[in-house]
C-alpha cells in the first residue's frame, strides 16, 4: 500500500483524467518518489494484462449461466437470512411464552400500579367545591321534588 500523499493521483495519471498542469506535477513527483514510482509501475502491468484480453468474446451461453449462477445465489442467501430470522423470532416467542407462564399466568392478575400523590391533588375536591357539589345536588333534589315526578 502506498502512503504518499500524491498517490490518489495515480490511477487518474494512468488513464489520462489529469490536466496538463496536475499531470505536470505529479510526472515531477514521480522524479523523486521510489513508493509512487513503483506504483505507477504495478499499474502499467496490470494494465498490459487486461488489454491482453480486448478482443476476447465471451460464448454466448457462459454470460446465462453466470447470471443464473448470481440469481440463484442470491436467492439462496435471502432464503437463508429468513429462515435464521424465523428461528430467531420462535426463540424470542418461547422464551416470552415461558417467562410468562413462570409469572403466574396471565398480565390481568398483576396488581394495579399505585396512584401518584400528585394524581391524587390533581382531581381532589376544594372544601368550596365540595360544598358547591352538595349545594347542586340538594338543588337538583328540590328540583325532581317540585316537578311532581314520583320516583320509586
Amino acid at each position: 500500500m502506498n502512503d504518499c500523499e500524491q498517490a490518489y493521483r495515480l490511477g487518474a495519471y494512468m488513464d489520462g483524467e489529469l490536466s496538463a498542469g496536475e499531470r505536470a506535477t505529479v510526472e515531477s513527483h514521480l522524479c523523486a518518489c521510489p513508493s509512487c514510482q513503483a506504483e505507477v509501475q504495478r499499474l502499467r502491468r496490470l494494465a498490459d494484462m487486461l488489454h491482453q484480453f480486448e478482443g476476447l468474446q465471451i460464448p454466448s451461453g457462459a454470460m446465462e449461466r453466470l447470471h443464473d449462477s448470481v440469481d440463484s445465489t442470491l436467492t439462496a442467501g435471502v432464503r437463508r437470512l429468513a429462515a435464521w430470522s424465523a428461528a430467531a423470532a420462535a426463540v424470542i416467542l418461547a422464551a416470552c411464552s415461558i417467562s410468562l407462564m413462570r409469572s403466574g399466568g396471565s398480565p390481568a392478575q398483576a396488581s394495579p400500579p399505585a396512584v401518584a400523590t400528585w394524581e391524587t391533588a390533581a382531581v381532589a375536591r376544594t372544601p368550596a367545591e365540595a360544598a358547591a357539589a352538595q349545594d347542586e345536588q340538594l338543588a337538583m333534589w328540590v328540583v325532581r321534588d317540585l316537578s311532581g315526578r314520583i320516583e320509586r
